[in-house]
């Protein structure tokens, strides 16, 4: 009897990298977008995917409905939106394959038209070798004071994490992963683990309830 050797299929590893920012952008009211020009998003390769860690404040009652890296329509991972005390929080994590370019504008469509308090950041990763372009897992969660996310994890994957704030009322944002930028959180190069939780910390001197969102990716 011959035995037949079976083997795995080799995995690149995930090279992935913060390759851009832009903090709370103001817009003109009367529009439906938010716009961030420009953005950095990395050494164009055929295997890159953009990803877009946002959140803000915006105008009550609308919701992010899509959203364009580089002009190419983006996946929306999680959403999350919160209406307080009149004002509406969110938090959205999306992503997109972009083969080509080394800057993007990243436009937020809304679902009605805001006004010149809409305060909106993002956060923006360039990743090579994702396996799946769906989120491995995801959670939403909505808090006054402290925002506590629990997701599973991939091994050798990646989460990207955010939470809903605006400078006027919220200070002090803190974030339990490797690394944070503002109100956006990501953690690479992960192990895997089942129900992970990541704490978005914060000052809230109006007591709002503010929107968190995290995903996972492999």
């Amino acid at each position: 009897m011959s035995l037949i050797p079976i083997f795995s299929p080799y995995r690149k590893p995930i090279e992935f990298s913060e390759t851009d920012t832009s903090s709370f952008t103001s817009v003109a009211p009367g529009g439906t977008t938010v716009t961030f020009s420009n953005q950095a998003i990395g050494a164009a390769d055929a295997n890159r995917r953009v990803y877009v860690g946002a959140g803000g404040l915006i105008l009550a009652g609308r919701t992010l409905v899509s959203a364009t890296i580089g002009g190419i329509s983006a996946s929306l991972h999680v959403s999350n939106s919160n209406d307080s005390e009149g004002n509406e929080y969110f938090a959205a994590i999306f992503s997109a394959a972009v083969p080509t370019g080394t800057t993007a504008n990243v436009v937020l469509t809304f679902s009605g038209t805001l006004n010149d308090q809409t305060d909106v950041s993002i956060a923006v990763y360039r990743a090579l070798y994702v396996e799946n372009t769906t989120a491995y897992d995801t959670d939403a969660v909505d808090d006054d004071d402290s925002i506590s996310l629990t997701l599973d994890t991939p091994s050798g994957g990646f989460v990207i994490a955010c939470c809903g704030v605006a400078p006027d009322n919220v200070s002090g944002v803190t974030v339990s992963v490797a690394t944070e930028e503002g109100a956006v959180g990501y953690s690479s190069s992960l192990a895997g683990e089942v129900g992970k939780i990541i704490i978005f910390d914060f000052t809230d001197t109006e007591n709002y309830t503010l929107p968190g969102a995290a995903a996972s990716f492999r």
